[in-house]
């Protein structure tokens, strides 16, 4: 059995492969260690995953781990995100001063590893528009629900480490977001 070599991936990358493990029913293990012993501090094995993005105001965003009753909130600020895929299993490290929590999926089949090898980080130059009628899920004749699909792919948008960069009202419950990536030169169009 050789090494195993993590990769450095942004928070979008681990979100979407918890995602994968989620969506394919693959259970998770976990080994969190510290820096003081050798030993995991806590060991949690084969529990049902889930992921979510936290928007903080304080102390800022977070990504929440579920794992079965478990939670674990990871802040972006203070975290290190790394992964390695095999052609079988997704392993995911989280780790800050002092500890590191390891992510292990069980068997993954050959669609989800090639799904989770999908991941395309978006241009950061790229704004896109959203638009949102609050008044969609009243009036929607469809089966689906536009104004909730609207919020997850606005979810998701975020999630990758985006920002509502602007608000435009239309009326009639119509908005359009402007959503792309923070831009610190404020000369930048």
């Amino acid at each position: 059995m050789g090494n195993t070599k993590m990769i450095n991936v942004t928070v979008g990358e681990v979100i979407h492969l918890f995602e994968v493990m989620k969506k394919y029913e693959v259970t998770c293990n976990l080994e969190f260690n510290t820096e003081e012993s050798s030993n995991p501090l806590i060991g949690i094995s084969d529990m049902p995953v889930n992921v979510e993005y936290f928007i903080g105001s304080v102390d800022g965003d977070s990504v929440i781990v579920k794992l079965g009753d478990a939670d674990f909130s990871f802040d972006l600020r203070n975290h290190s995100y790394s992964k390695d895929v095999t052609d079988c299993q997704i392993n995911i490290c989280i780790a800050s001063d002092g500890y590191a929590a390891w992510f292990n999926s069980n068997v993954i089949p050959a669609e989800g590893i090639e799904e989770a090898n999908s991941y395309v980080e978006y241009e950061e130059s790229v704004d896109m528009k959203i638009e949102l009628n609050v008044m969609d899920d009243v009036n929607s004749t469809s089966g689906g629900n536009p104004f909730e699909d609207g919020l997850q792919a606005l979810r998701t948008l975020l999630q990758e480490g985006r920002v509502i960069k602007g608000a435009h009202v239309i009326g009639d419950g119509n908005q359009v977001l402007t959503v792309g990536f923070y831009d610190e030169d404020p000369d930048h169009e």
